[in-house]
C-alpha cells in the first residue's frame, strides 16, 4: 500500500529524530481552546492522529501556515507576534494527538487533547415485574464518564461506564440515593427522588406511624365512652 507524502515524512521524522520527540496529556472542556507552548517553527507539519486516522491539518513554510483540511477553517489561528498557533472552539471529534513538527530545528512535540462535556447524570425509575424498583443512573454525554451509587453520602457501587442500576424493596427507599456521574473535568450528581411513584421515606413512614396511633387511641376511647 502506498503511503501519502506528508505520511511518509511524518514518519521519516519519528526514526530519524524521534528521540526529540515529546508526549503530553490535556484534559479540555468543550468550547475550549488549546494554544501550543512552543513557537511556531519556520518549517513543519501539523498532524492529527485519532482512532487509527492520520490527517494532515497544516503546513508550515516561512513562518506561513497553509490549511490542508477544511474542517480546521475558521479554528486554526495564528499570533504573528507571539508566532504561536491555537486550536479554537474544541470538539469532542478534536479529541486526539496533535503532532506539531519542526524541520529544521528536528523536533515534534505531541499533544493528546481529551475534549470532554461537563455531565447531567440523569435517574429514572421503573416498577419491575417482581415487584421491586429498579434506579437506573446514567450519563451519556461522554464515552469516558464513569457513574456510580451513593447511599447516605457514601459510595456503595462500583463506578461504571454508561449506566449503573440498583433493585430496591419499598423498604429500602428511606435512605438518600444520589446518582453521581465523573469524568476529568469534575463530578456531578443527581438524587433520586419520586422513586416508582412510592411517596414513602424515614419522614413519611414517621407520619404513617404517628396516624395509626392516634387511630388507635382515638378507637379505644370510642370503644370505652359505649361500654
Amino acid at each position: 500500500m502506498k503511503l501519502p507524502l506528508y505520511r511518509l515524512t511524518g514518519l521519516l521524522l519519528h526514526l530519524c529524530y524521534g528521540v526529540l520527540s515529546t508526549s503530553k496529556e490535556v484534559d479540555l472542556e468543550v468550547g475550549n481552546s488549546f494554544t501550543f507552548p512552543e513557537s511556531l517553527p519556520r518549517e513543519g507539519f501539523l498532524r492529527h492522529h485519532h482512532s487509527h486516522h492520520t490527517s494532515l491539518v497544516a503546513e508550515i513554510f516561512d513562518w506561513n501556515v497553509t490549511l490542508n483540511n477544511n474542517s480546521y477553517l475558521g479554528k486554526i489561528e495564528f499570533d504573528s507576534v507571539k508566532m504561536s498557533m491555537t486550536i479554537k472552539n474544541l470538539q469532542y471529534s478534536d479529541s486526539g494527538t496533535y503532532s506539531l513538527e519542526s524541520v529544521k530545528d528536528k523536533f515534534i512535540k505531541d499533544y493528546r487533547l481529551n475534549v470532554y462535556k461537563k455531565v447531567s447524570p440523569k435517574v429514572t425509575s421503573e416498577l419491575s415485574e417482581d415487584g421491586k424498583c429498579k434506579l437506573i443512573c446514567s450519563s451519556n454525554e461522554n464515552k469516558e464518564d464513569f457513574v456510580f451509587w451513593e447511599k447516605n453520602s457514601q459510595q456503595f457501587k462500583e463506578k461504571t461506564a454508561s449506566s449503573q442500576t440498583l433493585m430496591l424493596t419499598k423498604e429500602e427507599i428511606g435512605e438518600v440515593y444520589t446518582c453521581r456521574a465523573k469524568n476529568p473535568l469534575g463530578s456531578w450528581s443527581a438524587q433520586a427522588s419520586d422513586i416508582c411513584g412510592w411517596k414513602e421515606n424515614k419522614g413519611s413512614r414517621l407520619e404513617m406511624n404517628k396516624y395509626v396511633i392516634i387511630s388507635a387511641v382515638v378507637a379505644l376511647l370510642l370503644y370505652l365512652s359505649l361500654h
